[in-house]
């Protein structure tokens, strides 16, 4: 029997997986739960899209609320915007 933390990451991972193979490959690299190279960071962005051509980087983190209500995505993006702004703005530079 799942424990519901195992339930919530079944459900994520599922997610991720589908977004992984909608991706069109022409939007560049794509990898998965890798730390993004010449950063310092050591966070892991579920999914990222590198073009190298054209100097851009999508970073994707799925997120499954434990609560299904709208106050709950939305504290669960504010949260994911400040774990990674800091990457981003690293990324930008």
């Amino acid at each position: 029997m799942q424990t519901a933390l195992q339930s919530l990451m079944a459900h994520h991972n599922a997610i991720q997986n589908w977004l992984v193979k909608a991706i069109p490959l022409s939007l560049g690299k794509i990898t998965v739960n890798s730390t993004i190279p010449r950063t310092d960071s050591q966070l892991r962005p579920d999914i990222v899209v590198t073009d190298a051509e054209k100097k851009k980087v999508l970073m994707v983190d799925v997120t499954v609320p434990f609560e299904n209500r709208s106050p709950a995505f939305h504290e669960a993006q504010a949260l994911k915007a400040l774990k990674y702004t800091p990457l981003a703005e690293t990324l930008k530079a």
